[in-house]
């Protein structure tokens, strides 16, 4: 197969975009849409991941003996 210079240019700029999307990506996806044999759309869905201690520690609040302003105990 041979490419013409505009469609090699196209390739390189494809693969250069792709590139950049996997740098630096630990966990998650690269996603490359294709329609009529062409390179439409590249999506990058980054996934964050947390130890189940660290992730427990960031969403439990911190318990205080303070009642919040208009509660009252009872």
């Amino acid at each position: 197969m041979t490419l013409s210079e505009e469609d090699r240019e196209s390739l390189d700029d494809v693969i250069e975009r792709v590139l950049r999307a996997l740098d630096g990506l630990e966990y998650g996806s690269v996603n490359i849409t294709v329609h009529d044999a062409k390179v439409t759309q590249i999506d990058r869905t980054e996934k964050y991941r947390f130890t189940p201690a660290a992730s427990r520690k960031a969403s439990a609040p911190e318990r205080s003996n303070r009642q919040h302003p208009g509660m009252t105990g009872g």
